[in-house]
């Protein structure tokens, strides 16, 4: 008898691990270690996956490291000191650890930004009561831009195009909550500048919008904002990464499904009054399987046209989308 209770409770027992198994999937080998931009709007959905329980109902244990320039969370990723960088230039991984060496042959993109000139994610602006009125007004002035190459690079290029002689132009490379301290203190004279600091700006008065996206006028939609996973996470850690790459979706989709819970917690995270969140631009994100070589490839050609990423990368060969 106590031999038919023992098999059946271990019958119960393994019938319950295998529903949780089921339900929850395998538990992760390994913490993820997470590089996530303080202030930007583009960190969303990792502040939704963490506040909404994605990453927890996963059993996933995420280590935040803090870092502003996208240059640096490259070189954390190829030093093996990072898993994840769910925001960081495209540039940046086509241009880190030189020809046969791109962090793009360490890392895969599982999901990029689609940016459109219109609402604009990013843009050129002046001080209210600024005499700056054309892009060629620029000339003999100073431009804050993002700290890395990919805001300089971007502006030099569009502001070439336009006829402005960037000789004459200084760039002054600033975190993003300065540039419109250095704005009113008169250190520069113009501001390129991303969501929230964008609409913040401009809802204040303090600021005017001199132009709009200066990425979406190299290639529309542009990718050039993207999110990576290691690769060498992804083979030691297949679970852990599957999983991850899952809580993603989880608050991607959200994002989509819940517009104005979503805006309450960037408000939260940011400090941003209700109102701002509101009219800030939120820039559409892929889920894993939305991720799109063709996109990919455009915004990595156009950045080439443009000198953003040097000629002589090839898209086909330096960078490895999908194995």
């Amino acid at each position: 008898m106590r031999k038919q209770f023992f098999v059946y409770g271990l019958a119960v027992l393994v019938v319950a691990l295998a529903f949780a198994y089921i339900r929850i999937g395998p538990p992760p080998e390994a913490p993820v270690r997470l590089v996530t931009p303080p202030a930007i709007i583009a960190s969303l959905p990792v502040w939704i996956a963490e506040q909404e329980g994605f990453f927890d109902k996963r059993n996933l244990k995420i280590e935040f490291i803090d870092l502003t320039n996208s240059k640096y969370m490259v070189e954390t990723l190829l030093a093996g000191n990072a898993d994840v960088l769910p925001a960081v230039s495209l540039v940046d991984l086509a241009t880190t650890g030189g020809p046969g060496k791109f962090a793009l042959l360490h890392s895969r993109i599982f999901s990029h930004a689609r940016m459109k000139k219109n609402p604009p994610f990013e843009a050129i602006l002046v001080g209210a009561g600024s005499t700056l009125n054309t892009l060629s007004d620029l000339a003999d002035n100073s431009i804050a831009v993002y700290p890395g190459m990919t805001s300089e690079l971007a502006v030099r290029h569009f502001l070439t195009e336009a006829g402005v002689d960037v000789m004459k132009v200084k760039f002054v490379k600033l975190p993003p909550p300065e540039h419109e301290r250095a704005l009113l203190r008169g250190d520069v004279q113009a501001i390129h500048v991303y969501e929230p600091f964008r609409s913040l700006s401009l809802s204040n008065g303090k600021a005017r919008e001199l132009f709009g996206s200066v990425y979406a006028s190299l290639n529309e939609p542009s990718a050039i904002g993207v999110s990576a996973i290691s690769r060498d996470f992804e083979r030691a850690n297949p679970v852990a990464a599957a999983q991850f790459l899952a809580a993603w979706d989880d608050a991607v989709r959200f994002i989509r499904d819940h517009p104005q819970d979503a805006r309450k917690i960037l408000a939260e995270k940011l400090g941003l009054p209700d109102e701002i969140a509101e009219k800030a631009t939120w820039v559409d994100v892929t889920t894993v399987a939305e991720t799109s070589y063709d996109t990919l490839k455009q915004t990595t050609i156009s950045a080439v046209a443009a000198g953003i990423i040097p000629e002589g990368f090839v898209f086909e060969r330096d960078m490895v989308y999908q194995e």
